[in-house]
């Protein structure tokens, strides 16, 4: 990379032109890639007719997973979701940049506080407050919620996700709570049209969900 475009990046990226370390490349790529996305999707919003537009678009996701689904399917103007493991509907979604240039959903959370949250958030999608689950599996089950973590909050405690909880700052503490259960299938019945993708953050329950959702019949592109 040449000094005169180092300098370009570093304004761009809010860096000291004379700082000795330059950022990470690969950390420059996705910011660059990020900007792009949303330079794309707010243009759309912009010219959009819509009388009553969605929230101008952002992207959310934690890492990156909205702008690589934006090199996918963004020239698409509208298509349909499917978002499990939504929790407010904002926070780390790879979904809201969608919803805001005019597609539609599924966003399913088991979270009572945050699926009530999902819904004011995405107005233009269908949210529903269940955990995603298995053929054959009771209508309630238990949901251990991480105290303020609940992200982190899950069905079954996986070795993986052990792992992921003693790494924590400080300690967790958790709590029982009821919830709901639904196979995707459940959910998607009467559904017409393309499935265009799903995302699926279920805290070590994803085999589970995946269990309960018919990919033959549904085919997601």
């Amino acid at each position: 990379m040449g000094d005169r475009t180092s300098r370009k990046l570093a304004r761009l990226l809010g860096a000291n032109r004379n700082a000795a370390v330059m950022p990470d490349l690969g950390e420059t790529v996705d910011f660059l890639r990020r900007r792009a996305c949303v330079a794309e999707a707010n243009l759309r919003w912009e010219t959009s007719r819509e009388s009553r537009k969605p929230a101008r678009p952002e992207v959310r996701s934690q890492w990156g997973e909205d702008t690589l689904l934006w090199d996918l399917f963004g020239q698409q103007q509208t298509g349909f979701f499917i978002e499990a493991g939504a929790f407010d509907g904002y926070q780390f979604s790879t979904t809201y940049l969608f919803e805001c240039v005019g597609w539609s959903g599924l966003l399913v959370e088991p979270l009572p506080d945050r699926a009530a949250q999902c819904r004011q958030h995405r107005p233009g999608s269908r949210v529903v407050e269940a955990a995603l689950t298995r053929p054959g599996s009771p209508n309630m089950t238990t949901l251990t919620i991480v105290e303020d973590a609940e992200m982190l909050s899950f069905l079954e405690l996986t070795a993986t996700h052990e792992l992921r909880l003693a790494g924590e700052a400080s300690p967790v503490m958790t709590r029982p709570l009821q919830v709901e259960t639904a196979t995707l299938d459940d959910l998607l019945r009467g559904h017409e049209g393309q499935i265009d993708f799903i995302t699926l953050d279920v805290e070590g329950n994803e085999l589970a969900a995946l269990e309960g959702f018919d990919v033959e019949r549904w085919q997601p592109r």
